[in-house]
């Protein structure tokens, strides 16, 4: 689903590389062939299991925000920066909180954020991310903790 919304629908066929298989692994690069309105299916959504993965709004990671010569940002930045979350297929807007003990994010810096999506997505910890802005990749990290 999208949001927090989740739909149910049937997985008729598995496709790899225009062969039919069984099943899948982790890892394979598959298509599959769903039954439901094609209306309804937006990029960044996953298949999975029924139940067996929630939507969340927010979450600690580990960043790393890139200086000018590696493509980032030449300014500091401040809490309530809105950059957009690259996960898997997924893009995100989103706040980030700075530690307490931090006015600024200078380029360069390697730091512990807070994070609040603009819309639930699907996150676990060790996922890796790009926050991007204006089409350029400002910082890359890991998400360490979901916390809700």
């Amino acid at each position: 689903g999208y949001k927090d919304k989740s739909q149910k629908a049937v997985i008729a066929g598995v496709e790899m590389f225009q062969k039919q298989v069984k099943e899948g692994q982790p890892g394979d690069n598959l298509g599959l062939c769903v039954k439901v309105d094609k209306k309804s299916v937006r990029r960044g959504q996953f298949v999975v299991t029924p139940g067996s993965q929630a939507t969340n709004t927010m979450f600690k990671a580990q960043c790393y925000f890139l200086t000018a010569d590696e493509g980032g940002r030449t300014k500091p930045l401040k809490a309530g920066y809105k950059p957009q979350f690259y996960m898997k297929t997924s893009n995100i807007t989103g706040a980030i909180t700075l530690p307490t003990d931090r006015d600024v994010i200078t380029p360069g810096d390697n730091c512990e954020i807070d994070v609040t999506l603009e819309v639930p997505g699907v996150v676990w910890p060790q996922l890796r991310f790009a926050m991007r802005e204006s089409g350029y990749t400002c910082a890359v990290g890991v998400i360490t903790e979901v916390t809700g």
